[in-house]
């Protein structure tokens, strides 16, 4: 295997034992309480690959906790891998961005990767996916929570499905208007064709690389 597919299947792997040991954790006494220990394992671990996945559903997914949730956009934000059929910002983006925490933490200049340099443009294309798909979950639930009487929870576990194309649903997305409908509409294609595809239909051809301006510094954070 490529160093590439390695690190991506050992992503995928740690992201899904995380999600089943939390929704284990948290709702073996709620949520699973009438399955057995069995059953309850097998749902934990189907439900935590269900958010990165296919969104299909052993059980209902509105008589999870608010913490459950939470953690479920979280992996819906994030994913599956790419070059898949999933959404997201992708697992890939997500291992570029704690590299490049950790390169700056160590004070290094390159993200180092199993031994290996990231060259700087990837990285930077990785942070500007990861914040413009943030600007775009706010702002679709703003819009949302604008016109519609849902909270905040419901609203953005619908976005962050839509962004990651997982098909998991509160319930409320056959009540929702229009207008919301739209928001979602938007979202689900912006998450499937991916931030990078997408700015780049908006992209010049022309190289604007020609002029090199004084470097400057400024105080961030």
């Amino acid at each position: 295997f490529s160093l590439f597919a390695k690190l991506l299947v050992s992503m995928h792997m740690l992201l899904w034992v995380f999600g089943a040991v939390v929704i284990f954790a948290i709702e073996a006494g709620a949520a699973l309480s009438d399955l057995t220990l069995f059953e309850s394992i097998f749902t934990s671990f189907f439900m935590s690959l269900t958010t990165r996945n296919a969104g299909f559903s052993t059980i209902d997914v509105s008589t999870f906790s608010p913490s459950t949730l939470m953690m479920m956009t979280g992996l819906m934000f994030i994913g599956s891998s790419p070059n898949s059929a999933g959404g997201g910002i992708r697992t890939s983006t997500l291992l570029l961005i704690i590299g490049a925490l950790i390169a700056f933490s160590q004070n290094r200049r390159q993200v180092i990767v199993q031994k290996r340099a990231i060259k700087p443009a990837t990285v930077y294309k990785s942070l500007l996916v990861f914040v413009v798909a943030i600007a775009l979950i706010i702002v679709s639930s703003f819009l949302i929570m604008i016109a519609e009487p849902y909270g905040f929870t419901e609203v953005i576990f619908e976005v962050t499905s839509a962004f990651g194309t997982t098909g998991l649903s509160l319930g409320i997305t056959p009540f929702l208007s229009g207008f919301s409908k739209a928001v979602l509409i938007v979202v689900m294609f912006i998450g499937r064709i991916g931030i990078v595809a997408l700015l780049l239909i908006f992209s010049t051809q022309e190289d604007t690389n020609r002029i090199r301006y004084p470097e400057i510094d400024m105080i961030v954070g």
